[in-house]
């Protein structure tokens, strides 16, 4: 009887896929590939917050441009520029003047989620930019061309916000 559900056992692993391997990769912090798409959901809606609310992210930029030679609005849309507000991406917010960055952050986490899933892009056939500097077009309208990948704040810049 054991050497049938052995057998049994043996061969759900062959049909399913499953490769054994001398070094398997167990699922740690930093191994977003092997854990589970909630976790890794969370974690990119909290780092794109953090990045759209750091002082070069997506929320500043569209404050700038988007008030062009109105310092007044540029700086009241500035204060706005937080995890918890206009950055939000668990509660984005229902203003129609923000939707652009509304619809910039939502590109933007899945462009995380993307990367870290499957960072080679082997897999999902992702886009290969890093999702910093991915850009809906509607957000490319106006602030214009995305920021280069060594101009955006690095990570450490971000995780300390």
């Amino acid at each position: 009887m054991k050497k049938t559900s052995i057998l049994w056992l043996a061969a759900l692993f062959l049909v399913s896929g499953y490769e054994a391997s001398a070094n398997p990769k167990t699922p740690g912090d930093d191994d977003y590939e092997h854990i589970n798409i909630g976790k890794t959901t969370k974690h990119c809606e909290i780092v794109v917050s953090k990045f759209c609310a750091s002082s070069k992210g997506t929320c500043s930029r569209y404050c700038v441009t988007a008030n062009k030679g109105k310092a007044e609005k540029q700086a009241s849309c500035k204060t706005h520029c937080k995890v918890d507000a206009y950055c939000s991406t668990t509660k984005p917010s229902k203003e129609k003047t923000i939707e652009p960055l509304v619809k910039q952050n939502k590109e933007q986490v899945i462009a995380c989620i993307a990367q870290l899933r499957d960072p080679s892009g082997e897999n999902s056939g992702r886009r290969m930019e890093d999702w910093k500097v991915i850009q809906t077009p509607s957000f490319t309208k106006i602030v214009g061309e995305p920021v280069a990948e060594e101009d955006a704040p690095a990570a450490e810049e971000v995780e300390a916000q």
